[in-house]
């Protein structure tokens, strides 16, 4: 993560030195130095003085002029407004995929998830229906046997019930996957919301549980039953928020790895039937795992050996329509929306359905809309300019490192091997994402939800036990942003970041190395 004030400076950089007109670049203009330079200029407030005030002086114009759009928690010149722009330009990737289907598999699939999506009438006639199957597999959970059962095939729905599971590289042995299973199962973003003394803090979960009721009201329990189960919800979440780490504990990298594999799991908590929620994922056979957070697991099977399970299934339940409120009808939406949305983050309105519907689009399908995306904004030689741009800056870091007083010559020899090691990702990956197992439909978006997100669990679960595939990207083309994988020692900068204000292969050298650049430098 960035630092606030590095980040207000780097954008206030990014504002003062090269803001190139975004109507220009998004509408395939040539970028003359005239737009450019008004842009900059616009964006300014040159009766503040830069000594005093540089945040001012580079922004202050802006800063005075924008309004934080409606939709919206958070707006910035730069990321806010490309992002946008990529959301437009793949709705009309979307809705062309959706009219003219054709014979291409992916193109099909893209068409039908978004058009499932964009079909509110058959969501609001489908109602609650698809829900009801998921119910009748809680309402038997009776002991640790079956809830075990029943946690697996909700995690494999993506439903996050009880504890985490993600697939990342071992920690010490970065060229084979492995299951890091971690604490979760809240409803609320962190476990401060349950534990803290903080008022504010207190309001909202006051405000959370109400949420939970108006949730179960919707699906058709009476006033006094739903607030009787949400407040059962809310005592079994604050249970495992007492045993979670806070958000500060759980960045100590060297305390989250703890692999002892599914014999050391079973040692672990002997009472919780892992064979059960492995079976029920799919993948019985899974050995590797890092258990990030043993002490939650311990309690955890304390807390269902002692827990009515009646309460659990009030609990499992919940999660179930909280996690699937954004593909149920309207109500849900809106409700999911005043609550998580507007109270929490305190955005006031909610975007328009066809938003929401691209980002959902791509979570799913983001590299077939990818293909398409690099071809209309990342064409020519902008992937090699790019590229030279890249190691012309870490050749600079590299010449750098002998003039650091601070960094004694192990660090710096250590520094150097790293460098030399470092791989980078530009553009979009090599070899794309095969989807041609995810099967969708033409109708029926809770449906595509769910078959979507089965491709991608046995995707994930796939990987474990096996090699890490070093082509693989965490990013899609069209994301406006970069990263940089610690484990991996990799960095990525897809091509929805290669764009202007950013960068552009057309640009002056100036321009790209102090726009990019400066995202290339923080992320080396």
């Amino acid at each position: 993560m960035i630092p606030r004030r590095s980040l207000s400076l780097l954008v206030c950089f990014v504002c003062l030195i090269f803001m190139a007109a975004t109507t220009s670049a998004s509408g395939g203009d040539e970028l003359t130095s005239k737009q450019i330079a008004k842009d900059v200029l616009d964006t300014m407030d040159r009766s503040a003085d830069p000594c005093v005030d540089f945040y001012r002086f580079s922004c202050g114009n802006w800063l005075d002029t924008t309004e934080l759009p409606s939709d919206q928690s958070r707006w910035g010149r730069s990321f806010s407004v490309i992002r946008e722009e990529n959301r437009k330009l793949v709705r009309d990737i979307l809705d062309d995929a959706r009219a003219n289907p054709g014979s291409n598999p992916d193109r099909r699939k893209v068409g039908y998830f978004y058009g499932s999506c964009m079909d509110e009438a058959a969501i609001e006639k489908a109602g609650t229906k698809p829900l009801d199957a998921v119910f009748r597999e809680i309402d038997a959970v009776k002991d640790a046997a079956s809830l075990l059962k029943v946690t697996g095939k909700l995690h494999r729905r993506g439903i996050g019930v009880l504890f985490d599971v993600d697939v990342f590289p071992d920690f010490k042995n970065p060229e084979q996957n492995i299951a890091f299973m971690s604490q979760g199962g809240l409803g609320m973003p962190d476990r401060d919301y349950y534990v803290s003394d903080d008022e504010k803090k207190k309001e909202l979960l006051m405000e959370y549980e109400k949420h939970v009721a108006r949730m179960f009201g919707l699906v058709g329990d009476d006033a006094e039953a739903a607030k009787m189960q949400a407040a059962t919800v809310l005592a079994f979440e604050t249970e495992l928020a007492k045993v979670s780490r806070s958000a500060e504990q759980m960045r100590d990298i060297e305390k989250l790895y703890n692999k002892i594999d599914i014999a050391g799991l079973k040692k672990l908590t002997p009472k919780l039937p892992w064979g059960k929620y492995l079976a029920a994922t799919g993948y019985p056979g899974i050995v590797d795992i890092s258990v990030a957070t043993p002490e939650f697991f311990e309690r955890l099977e304390g807390l269902a050996g002692e827990t009515d399970f009646a309460k659990i299934r009030t609990y499992l339940r919940w999660h179930v329509v909280d996690e699937s409120a954004n593909t149920m009808p309207a109500d849900f939406v809106n409700a999911n929306f005043d609550f998580f949305g507007n109270k929490l983050q305190g955005t006031q309105e909610i975007e328009p359905r066809w938003k929401r519907c691209v980002d959902f689009t791509q979570a799913v399908l983001g590299e077939v809309v990818g293909k398409v995306y690099v071809k209309l904004r990342f064409a020519g030689d902008s992937k090699e300019k790019a590229v030279e741009m890249i190691n012309d800056i870490q050749t600079a870091f590299e010449q750098a490192l002998p003039n650091l007083k601070w960094m004694d010559d192990k660090t710096r020899a250590r520094a150097l091997e790293k460098k030399a090691a470092m791989r980078n990702k530009i553009g979009y990956p090599d070899e794309w994402i095969d989807y041609s197992s995810m099967k969708l439909k033409s109708k029926g978006f809770f449906g595509n939800v769910q078959a979507a997100i089965a491709f991608h669990f046995d995707r994930e679960a796939r990987k474990i036990g096996n090699p890490v595939d070093r082509k693989e990207w965490l990013m899609t083309p069209q994301m406006v942003n970069a990263y940089y994988h610690p484990i991996l020692n990799e960095i990525a900068f897809p091509a929805g970041i290669l764009q202007p204000p950013f960068f552009h292969r057309d640009f002056p050298a100036a321009m790209n190395y102090g726009g990019i650049g400066g995202v290339i430098g923080h992320e080396l």
